[in-house]
């Protein structure tokens, strides 16, 4: 080769070894465009539509349940205690318990799966049992129509019934006092965490004729005692408690709307009614598990929805006294 060809192939040799050296390199892609990345946004819906086909083709959602909460103080339960729940449905029996999981300190759950469609029964009985002991009373039932997910029941296994006496509470409608007796079925007296309501709370008057012979004032009482208990636990009745409030000597007056000229007295029945729903009924939602009822003069509830009013009855002027009320 010529001393020009020479210098010519070193001249591209040395071209050649710049274009391909790491400086080189990187200038070239740093002067190429950045490729775009995909939207972090696009990622993200993509992500989410995976998951919902995910979860579309996955298993059936699971079956509904009904949880079975049975409340009971805890500090009265036995150490140890074994809570469950019989019944006639839902997996449930008479003869063997279904455990019951205590989630609690008054608390123990059961959950109960609901069969869908025509298979789906309209209500279920239950009860349930500690320590082999079956709650007393009646049978629970649910209605399983009213698409509840939690019912909760107050179950009583042993306690039977005791009245106690509210001594002297005054009246300010009045100007006088008086005992006010009570009667608490075993339900009341074992599990105070049951709520009473409406129907669940009788008004009585005359209350020293009530429970107890030695108070009343003919010698003979009702004795109401032997007929609520053996009702309640049979089943044949609700759980009630009996508000009995005592007459005083001016039960004429008390107890009658108007006055009655034959007799030169009467017409002080308001009076005694305001100090039965102003005193009597907050006093005794205060020391029970009680809710008041409303306040009298209050329209019925309407068809379908629960009565809170307390029921109320007597005899002689009770009774009229009783249907003055109402």
């Amino acid at each position: 080769r010529t001393p020009q060809a020479r210098e010519e192939a070193k001249s591209r040799r040395l071209a050649e070894h710049a274009a391909t050296s790491p400086t080189a390199r990187r200038a070239e892609a740093e002067a190429r465009p950045a490729p775009k990345r995909p939207s972090m946004r696009i990622l993200c819906i993509g992500l989410l539509l995976a998951a919902a086909v995910g979860v579309r083709a996955g298993a059936p959602a699971a079956a509904p349940t009904l949880r079975v909460v049975i409340e009971y103080p805890g500090s009265s339960a036995p150490s140890g205690a074994q809570v469950g729940l019989r019944g006639d449905g839902l997996g449930l029996s008479w003869s063997e318990s279904l455990p019951a999981e205590r989630v609690g300190q008054d608390q123990w759950a059961v959950d109960l799966r609901l069969p869908a469609g025509s298979d789906a029964p309209t209500n279920v009985s239950m009860k349930p049992m500690m320590d082999g002991a079956w709650c007393k009373g009646q049978n629970f039932v649910v209605d399983l129509s009213s698409g509840l997910g939690v019912v909760v029941l107050h179950p009583w296994f042993w306690a039977s019934s005791q009245l106690a006496i509210l001594d002297g509470v005054w009246s300010p409608q009045l100007g006088n006092t008086r005992d006010v007796i009570l009667y608490l079925p075993g339900a009341a007296v074992e599990n105070p965490l049951r709520r009473f309501s409406g129907a669940d709370v009788l008004v009585a008057h005359d209350g020293q004729n009530l429970f107890n012979a030695s108070t009343s004032a003919f010698g003979t009482a009702w004795m109401m005692q032997s007929t609520a208990d053996p009702d309640i636990d049979a089943g044949r009745a609700r759980p009630y408690i009996i508000v009995g409030v005592y007459n005083t000597a001016n039960r004429t007056y008390e107890y009658t709307p108007q006055p009655d000229p034959t007799v030169g007295d009467g017409g002080g029945a308001d009076l005694l009614l305001d100090f039965y729903e102003q005193t009597v009924y907050p006093l005794v939602a205060s020391v029970l598990n009680v809710e008041p009822p409303p306040r009298r003069g209050t329209p019925p509830p309407a068809a379908g929805e629960e009565d809170l009013r307390w029921p109320m009855l007597g005899s002689s002027l009770g009774g009229l006294l009783s249907c003055y009320a109402a």
